[in-house]
Formats: C-alpha cells, structure tokens, sequence
C-alpha cells in the first residue's frame, strides 16, 4: 500500500484466492488501484508486457529447495523497467 500512496502501479500474485480478494478489498477501501492475480510464484504467467523497477518478495521463507530457485528463476526473468 505505501508504494500505491506514492504513485507506484502496483501488482502482486499469491496462490490463495483468499489472499487476493483480501488485497483488492484494501486497494478499493483505500481508493487505490493494483493488479492482483491468483498464480504461481514458481511460475509466472500473467504479467503481459509489463516491466518493474521493483520487485519484492515477501513468500521465499515458504518456498525451500527447487521450489526457491524456480521463483528467483521467475523473478530474473521478468524485464526490469
């Protein structure tokens, strides 16, 4: 939400649906707008032609093993803007 507040477009992807119902209520409450998905971390697939300046990770303690090197593989490939 900060980085919403300071003008950023902001997006975010969790594997619960819960998780993102619950980040689009507190967008809209606060009357900000964000791009949030129901997906993957190990395997991003539904950010377009975007690219970002900043990415941040708050799921790596959950993921151990193979399942960490797939999400920084993600997060390496994303174009940085």
């Amino acid at each position: 939400m900060l980085l919403a507040k300071r003008g950023y477009r902001v997006q975010g992807i969790d594997i619960s649906p819960t998780a993102i119902a619950w980040a689009n209520e507190i967008f809209e409450a606060a009357g900000h707008a964000g791009r949030f998905v129901q997906g993957d971390v190990r395997a991003i697939l539904d950010i377009g032609a975007a690219s970002f300046a900043l990415i941040f990770g708050a799921c790596l303690h959950c993921l151990i093993g193979a399942d960490r090197c797939l999400c920084l593989a993600e997060v390496r490939r994303i174009p940085a803007g």
